[in-house]
């Protein structure tokens, strides 16, 4: 041992070293990668998030009833199970269909409510207009994909 070296450990100094990347570091590869990893997890998360509310702003937006545009109008309860069946019919059943609006009248909240409240009726209905917004028909309950585009084709095309 040198009288240097010997001198540093008599009096406490220590050699300074650094950690090799990836062992004592905060800031080695792995973890940059993980940290893009959620960064781009976030935005997809969030990105998805504003897509979710967007449709769900569209798909509540009665305004388009009278249109030029023959709409179907869902009296719809978030809650209900019967609704949300309903309401995955119906989409299926526009899925062969063009030109028709479809549009969620949500009893829970006050545009909804006065939706139902105007034509008396229950959740778990389809209301069906012509592209004047003047009311045609009527169907209560759940009903298959089929029957809703049946009941779409005789009643707006």
């Amino acid at each position: 041992m040198s009288n240097r070296k010997s001198a540093r450990k008599k009096k406490g100094i220590a050699k300074a070293t650094s950690a090799p990347a990836g062992k004592g570091s905060m800031l080695n590869r792995r973890n940059l990668i993980k940290g893009a990893v959620v960064v781009a997890g976030g935005g997809f998360a969030i990105a998805g998030i504003q897509a979710y509310d967007e449709n769900n702003r569209v798909l509540h937006d009665l305004t388009v009833v009278g249109n030029g545009v023959p709409s179907v109008v869902q009296i719809h309860d978030p809650g209900c199970r019967l609704c949300r069946r309903l309401k995955g019919a119906t989409e299926k059943a526009l899925e062969d269909i063009d030109g028709i609006n479809y549009r969620l009248a949500d009893i829970t909240t006050p545009e909804g409510k006065a939706i139902q409240d105007r034509f008396g009726v229950p959740h778990v209905t389809l209301l069906y207009f012509d592209g004047e917004g003047r009311h045609l028909h009527t169907t209560n309950g759940t009903l298959s994909a089929e029957e809703v585009a049946r009941n779409i084709r005789d009643t707006l095309k």
